[in-house]
């Protein structure tokens, strides 16, 4: 989105400074909050910092796009965008730690490498071109659509965790 929003959106309404500026500003923004969640996932868990993050992104990724689509100044985008940096740091901090826990010792290596390859190549690849036809489709604020579809299929993959067994979990 950091890098959508920019190049598709806003050329005409915003200086040239903000195409990098906000980019630098989202992803600065994500890494405290990684950090903060990953923290927080060690003394509560991973499930219910997984839990918030994914909602909160299902929650915000509407009127974050909405917002930035039809606002013309600058710093009202920034606020928004940290907000939704914030809750993507939550998804991804305690994500690693339980991916990793999911696999046993002796398979740990092959599950975690194909898990995160698999998923970054299906999803993180093919995102810019889903959103970018999304947007040609149905209008520049209905790439959340993508964030939100993907944020529930995150969010059912996590109770159905919670739901599993207790003797398989190790998180």
């Amino acid at each position: 989105m950091v890098i959508y929003l920019p190049k598709q959106i806003l050329v005409d309404a915003l200086p040239s400074y903000a195409m990098t500026l906000l980019p630098l500003i989202s992803i600065t923004a994500m890494m405290p909050s990684t950090f903060i969640t990953a923290y927080w996932s060690d003394k509560i868990g991973q499930i219910p910092i997984l839990i918030v993050g994914y909602l909160s992104s299902f929650a915000l990724a509407y009127p974050v796009l909405l917002f930035t689509t039809t606002s013309t100044t600058l710093w009202p985008i920034v606020i928004v965008h940290v907000l939704f940096a914030w809750s993507l740091g939550a998804c991804f901090g305690p994500r690693s730690s339980l991916i990793t826990r999911m696999f046993p010792v002796s398979h740990r290596y092959t599950g975690v490498s194909l898990t995160y390859n698999i998923a970054n190549a299906a999803f993180g690849g093919l995102s810019p071109i889903i959103c970018a036809t999304i947007a040609n489709s149905y209008g520049p604020s209905s790439p959340a659509l993508w964030i939100i579809v993907c944020a529930l299929i995150s969010f059912l993959s996590v109770i159905q965790l919670v739901k599993a067994p207790k003797e398989n979990q190790k998180y």
